[in-house]
């Protein structure tokens, strides 16, 4: 816990305005929801401490477990129940949730958006959000598109898009008419349907992580280097990051942009020199992409 107290402390002192918590920042403290929640009230309390506001809170992996997990099915309503406790803990409103890569998985739209509709039924009823996110390489609801159709589909208006540059990215990139996939996001997606943009970008590869191999951890190559080769914006990386910056703040959204990297060879542990290139390259990023100044920031850890 001191050094999640430095790390808030940096933050703060960088000139950001929040953060994420997510599960295995504090799983690396507790490992039961009990001791969880004690955990998230120590957290919460350092960062209204500090003036930062803890943003949302992210979920463990998957929505609901896919066939080959069905023996975990029965707990889905006590983890719904826990991860609402934690929100409650720490003054959070927003739950993130991002698509499954469970194989098996029915890819039926009516299916997922009734799982999504499920979920945020539970969280409306306590007066929170759900931002609902794309993964690039999952099994169902693997682009902006797929996504948005199963926001829409569910039909709540606690559920929202929480917008992954490098997924948004690796979605539009998929169409051969980039530019018209960017347009195509500016006229469809309601700015109030957006709750935050994840801004990040990501080193080329060379060779390319092999497309027909997974990665010890499981993951598809998409996965593994989404998780294991992300780079703060300018900072050596390579995607057209600032298109799709434009392009989501055209739609008005003037909400919470958020840095999430997972880069610590490049920094070591001068956390200091991070936070600080992090919240220098964020505003470079918003000024060159013609943002408002309305827009607030705010760094996962």
């Amino acid at each position: 816990m001191a050094f999640a107290s430095c790390l808030i402390g940096l933050l703060r002192g960088a000139g950001f305005d929040g953060v994420e918590l997510s599960f295995p920042d504090l799983l690396a403290s507790a490992n039961r929801y009990s001791a969880l929640y004690e955990v998230e009230n120590v957290v919460g309390e350092m960062c209204t401490g500090y003036g930062l506001k803890i943003m949302s809170s992210s979920r463990s992996p998957t929505l609901k477990p896919g066939p080959e997990e069905a023996h975990c099915e029965k707990n889905a309503c006590s983890r719904a129940r826990g991860w609402i406790k934690i929100m409650s803990a720490v003054g959070t409103d927003m739950l993130q949730v991002g698509s499954s890569d469970s194989r098996g998985r029915s890819q039926n739209i009516d299916q997922l958006a009734a799982e999504v509709s499920e979920l945020a039924d539970k969280l409306a009823s306590h007066g929170f959000r759900l931002a609902y996110e794309n993964w690039c390489w999952a099994t169902h609801a693997p682009g902006l598109r797929d996504v948005g159709a199963s926001v829409e589909k569910a039909g709540r208006p606690n559920i929202g898009l929480y917008l992954d540059m490098f997924r948004t990215v690796m979605g539009v990139l998929k169409c051969k008419a980039y530019e018209g996939s960017l347009e195509e996001l500016v006229q469809t997606v309601l700015a109030e349907k957006v709750f935050f943009l994840q801004i990040r970008d990501a080193y080329r590869l060379d060779p390319p992580l092999n497309n027909m191999s997974e990665h010890e951890s499981g993951l598809q190559p998409r996965g593994e280097w989404s998780h294991e080769h992300r780079s703060l914006p300018y900072d050596g990386g390579y995607l057209p990051i600032q298109g799709v910056v434009r392009a989501v703040l055209q739609t008005g959204f003037r909400e919470w942009l958020s840095v999430e990297v997972f880069d610590g060879n490049k920094y070591g542990d001068d956390l200091r020199q991070f936070v600080e290139q992090g919240m220098s390259t964020c505003k470079q990023l918003v000024s060159e992409a013609s943002a408002s100044r309305e827009v607030v920031i705010a760094l996962d850890f």
